[in-house]
């Protein structure tokens, strides 16, 4: 952090935090043949104009990728704290969310679409497991499925929303997809 900006206490001094990241942050849509960069939010046939291959998400993070960390991790860790006056605060009530900077930075809150995904147990994995996985291993497991609506989907259903949202999409989304996906988008769009 520059001299002078806050260090984090509170949520003024998290939200000082993720707008100084965001400004240094980029995130588009990268070729994965030419490399050519384009517009996340304009673009929609999702293939390059230039040569025709995918395109992918790419964020550029200059400042994260730069120097210590731990005030980030303090504030992932804040978000974490259980508070009674976060209920319109997206990266307080989703597990996915709360870790905005790594996710999309620069997306501003009015566009964020949740359900309070991605709060799910986290358990230690039983002997049995642990041994048929074999080695020394503090193994855990992810219970995605304890999710708003059962789908492990929902982490990066909040994310396509969201981003069809901020790009300007109010009203239809359509999508080739397992069940999973068919059943947490219309769960976050309705």
């Amino acid at each position: 952090m520059p001299p002078g900006t806050p260090t984090f206490c509170g949520h003024k001094e998290t939200t000082v935090i993720t707008n100084y990241l965001a400004q240094e942050t980029r995130t588009t849509f990268r070729c994965i043949g030419c490399g050519k960069d384009t517009s996340l939010f304009a673009e929609r046939s999702f293939k390059c104009a230039a040569c025709g291959n995918l395109l992918q998400v790419h964020h550029e993070f200059p400042r994260l990728l730069q120097g210590d960390i731990s005030e980030l991790k303090d504030v992932f860790d804040q978000r974490a704290a259980p508070r009674l006056d976060t209920f319109e605060e997206p990266d307080r009530i989703s597990g996915v969310w709360r870790f905005r900077e790594l996710v999309m930075p620069s997306l501003p809150d009015e566009h964020v679409v949740t359900l309070g995904e991605g709060i799910v147990p986290i358990v230690w994995a039983g002997l049995h497991l642990r041994d048929w996985v074999g080695g020394d291993l503090e193994l855990s497991l992810i219970l995605e499925g304890q999710g708003p609506t059962g789908s492990f989907k929902d982490f990066g259903g909040t994310v396509m929303v969201s981003n069809a949202k901020a790009a300007g999409n109010r009203r239809h989304m359509v999508l080739a997809s397992s069940q999973c996906l068919a059943i947490s988008t219309p769960a976050c769009t309705s």
